[in-house]
């Protein structure tokens, strides 16, 4: 009995036992070391991560200079186009312009050749007069 209380007789091997339990129990409940191979894993698996990473960051940046050259090449289209609707309309207008030139130089071929068979036919009476004119004087 220890102050009044009774103590019960405890083994020493229960007593070797119970302090190796608790120094266990403390040292791997509050601080659980990775083993060498745990660390070189978690090693691994970082560096694959960061290589993951690596290769989406070549990706969108990639990704991001076709899509710039794309957008590039979609303006020049662009521009081109507008130069080829131009150069349709400019070539519409032509194609106008020389359609009212020929119906213009249509009609005045038409005043031409009207006016030179009214020449002929004023000639024709013309000769008639001065023939007769001549007979008349003979």
């Amino acid at each position: 009995m220890l102050a009044g209380i009774p103590v019960s007789a405890t083994s020493a091997a229960k007593k070797a036992a119970l302090r190796v339990a608790a120094r266990e129990s403390i040292t791997r409940s509050t601080e659980q070391r990775p083993t060498p191979a745990e660390t070189a894993a978690q090693a691994r698996a970082v560096a694959r991560a960061k290589e993951t990473l690596a290769a989406a960051t070549r990706a969108v940046r990639a990704a991001e200079q076709t899509a710039r050259h794309e957008q590039l090449e979609a303006a020049h289209a662009a521009r081109e186009a507008e130069r080829a609707t131009r150069a349709v309309d400019a070539a519409r207008e032509a194609l106008e312009s020389a359609r009212q030139a020929l119906t213009e130089a249509e009609r005045e071929r038409e005043t031409a050749a009207r006016r030179a068979r009214q020449a002929v036919e004023l000639l024709a009476a013309a000769r008639q007069k001065a023939e007769a004119a001549q007979e008349a004087l003979t």
